[in-house]
């Protein structure tokens, strides 16, 4: 019997929030909720402590919009 894996990881945080990437997007998921960011609008994803932050892209000479996902 075999079991089907994702070759993407999902990053797990507390609560049982999770991201991972499907398809052509980044999708969030927490307290029932799910948020989907296209991939073409991320531009940056990082680490920072425990936290994860996802920094969009944005015009030209606009500061890009950037999320925070604690541990």
């Amino acid at each position: 019997m075999s079991t089907a894996t994702s070759p993407m990881p999902v990053l797990r945080g507390s609560g049982g929030t999770t991201l991972q990437a499907e398809e052509d997007a980044l999708v969030l998921r927490r307290w029932r909720k799910e948020k989907r960011i296209p991939l073409q609008a991320v531009r940056q994803v990082r680490a920072e402590g425990r936290a994860l932050a996802v920094e969009l892209t944005a015009p030209a000479g606009t500061t890009p919009p950037v999320s925070g996902y604690g541990a």
